[in-house]
């Protein structure tokens, strides 16, 4: 069939269906269904089996699927298609794209029809709004798939809740990032291990560290690892193991942080699954790293070089490539090569305009310190304040009070004392203090 019947019933598609082909309800017999049978199916006194649809669907020449819900086979290729264009889109960073490609698909009345693919485009859709920053817009969608009468698919149901305490945590709300994620981690009776439930434990930690719970971040991390451990899956103690790397960076254990960025990355390249080269695995771990040992930052200048000028090369990197600038400017800075770090900065200026506002944030902040450092104070102040801009309407979270705090401080070495007093401010009120 090429022309769907979307919103009529079985009935109503199995008579267009076999009037487009000519058939009488005689001719649709079967020994397992006359057409008095076939009548009833067509006036929506009866409800056709599963095995009554397959063979009335030999008999019409068109699938199951669109007797059942009105698609064919060619809107389903389609539908395919976009949602795969979509999660490209998502994956490379260009967001705004991916909301408008899963926004059309999920207000496509034949993927109503397709339940799973359309699950697909609303997850995808939560995912694009919460990259974009519309926080909000991603919480009343995922509350609204995970409140549904019908019963979600057990992985489904794990990325609505972890894509829920994420999106929580994110806006602030750290309570409720905690209270969606701790019944079904730290539940009775005690969950099964998974991929997944190691993933939303990694988004309790995530709320539990935003909320300065550092020694129940501690106790739980060692539950997660061993999990993780147990559970024996690479990418699951690759996921585990970063964890344990930013719970000790945030116990100033800096030892112990950069003892478990080894383990994360070994878990990685040891599966022979990672995807990518070793230098690219190594470079998604340097942010960590340089914030616990900036010390070290010479150490890191080679391996990003090498993972920036590899992506560099690759279409559909344009995210990891502007993460990998940042982290390199970071580590020149960190060396004391301060020209460098300016120069690697040029990438990310290039995307300025698609970047999220915090990573914006961080690439002026970052701006700000260099600006400093050639002893242009002007160009300095006026990058920290593009960064304070933002910061201003960031929820209340460690992370943006580290952000306000490093402000006040080269605002103090610039002789700024009125902003650098109102930068300390902030850094207090985002703490919570």
């Amino acid at each position: 069939m090429s022309t769907a019947v979307v919103g009529a019933s079985v009935g109503d598609r199995i008579k267009a269906a076999r009037r487009q082909r000519g058939l009488s309800q005689a001719e649709l017999a079967h020994p397992e269904v006359s057409d008095s049978y076939v009548s009833l199916i067509e006036s929506g006194k009866r409800i056709p089996t599963p095995g009554v649809l397959e063979l009335l669907a030999d008999k019409l020449g068109c699938s199951v699927l669109y007797l059942r819900h009105g698609v064919t086979p060619e809107q389903t290729t389609t539908f395919e298609e976009g949602l795969r264009e979509a999660r490209t889109a998502l994956e490379t960073g260009t967001h705004a794209q991916a909301r408008a490609r899963y926004a059309a698909l999920v207000h496509d009345s034949g993927l109503t029809g397709l339940p799973e693919l359309h699950r697909e485009a609303e997850l995808g859709l939560a995912a694009a709004m919460q990259a974009c920053g519309e926080l909000d817009e991603a919480i009343t969608l995922l509350e609204r798939i995970r409140q549904r009468e019908e019963p979600l698919p057990a992985d489904a149901a794990m990325t609505v809740i972890s894509r829920l305490s994420s999106c929580y945590r994110q806006r602030g709300d750290l309570t409720s990032a905690v209270a969606i994620a701790e019944p079904v981690v730290l539940g009775s009776p005690a969950p099964r291990w998974d991929t997944g439930i190691i993933q939303l434990g990694v988004e309790l930690l995530a709320a539990y560290i935003e909320r300065g719970d550092l020694l129940r971040a501690q106790q739980f991390c060692r539950q997660l690892v061993t999990a993780a451990e147990r559970l024996a899956a690479p990418p699951a103690l690759a996921t585990a193991w970063r964890a344990a790397a930013l719970v000790a960076a945030e116990s100033g254990q800096s030892e112990q942080a950069l003892t478990a960025i080894e383990r994360a990355i070994a878990a990685q390249l040891g599966s022979g699954a990672a995807g990518a080269s070793e230098d690219r695995v190594r470079s998604r771990y340097a942010a960590i790293a340089l914030s616990v040992a900036p010390e070290r930052g010479g150490a890191w200048r080679p391996v990003l070089s090498r993972a920036l000028e590899e992506l560099r090369g690759l279409s559909g990197a344009e995210r990891e490539t502007v993460r990998c600038a940042v982290d390199l400017a970071r580590a020149e800075l960190a060396a004391g090569a301060v020209r460098q770090a300016q120069e690697h900065l040029a990438v990310v200026d290039d995307r300025l305009e698609e970047l999220p506002h915090d990573v914006r944030a961080e690439r002026h902040l970052l701006a700000g310190q260099i600006m400093a450092q050639l002893g242009r104070p002007r160009d300095a102040l006026a990058e920290l304040s593009a960064a304070g801009a933002w910061l201003a309407t960031a929820p209340p979270t460690r992370r943006i009070a580290r952000a306000w705090l490093a402000i006040a401080r080269i605002r103090e070495d610039l002789d700024d004392a009125k902003g650098s007093a109102e930068a300390y401010q902030q850094a207090l009120a985002h703490a919570g203090l």
